[in-house]
């Protein structure tokens, strides 16, 4: 556990790098971006994580700090056993909001999404495909690497019908005015 002594030295390393953020970089905040990750999905409902997972997507900003957003991604698993495969895989496509803030080089947001997921499992040569809509919340960070790229991270949680899931980005975003 931290000491009061590293949780002050701590504070004020974040106060001097905001205070040192170059400010130009404050107003790169686009009209419109595109972003692809890499994304990690795990599923507490029934124990499982989905390691091999990607995420694409975009939005336009309404104003400074809303913007419209869209994404589409995929999260998958297989299980080598040795009577036969297990597989599973899940889809999704989700729209909603998104508020952000920048500061500094900092891009900080959250972001509500709501969309279909189907779901598909394969197991010993018996298929199952199951679709519901869920409702995403998410929070994320981009580093702006110049006035075009950023670094994005981001961790969402995903409210199903049947299970509760916790998803972690991590890439890349192309803004444009």
């Amino acid at each position: 556990m931290p000491t009061r002594a590293q949780k002050t030295a701590a504070l004020v390393a974040a106060a001097i790098s905001l205070a040192a953020a170059r400010p130009a970089l404050a107003q790169t905040r686009s009209a419109r971006d595109l972003f692809g990750a890499y994304a990690y999905v795990r599923d507490y409902t029934e124990d499982l994580a989905l390691p091999a997972g990607w995420v694409a997507g975009g939005s336009t900003g309404l104003n400074r700090w809303l913007s419209i957003v869209a994404e589409a991604g995929g999260s998958h698993r297989t299980v080598w056993l040795v009577g036969g495969d297990v597989s599973i895989s899940q889809y999704s496509v989700m729209a909603g909001a998104r508020a952000s803030l920048a500061i500094g080089r900092f891009v900080e947001f959250v972001q509500l999404v709501f969309g279909p997921v189907h779901a598909r499992g394969n197991a010993f040569g018996i298929d199952t495909r199951d679709t519901h809509v869920a409702g995403q919340g998410g929070i994320g960070l981009d580093l702006a690497l110049n006035q075009k790229l950023a670094v994005r991270v981001q961790l969402d949680v995903r409210e199903l019908r049947t299970s509760h899931q916790f998803r972690t980005i991590a890439g890349i975003v192309y803004a444009s005015r």
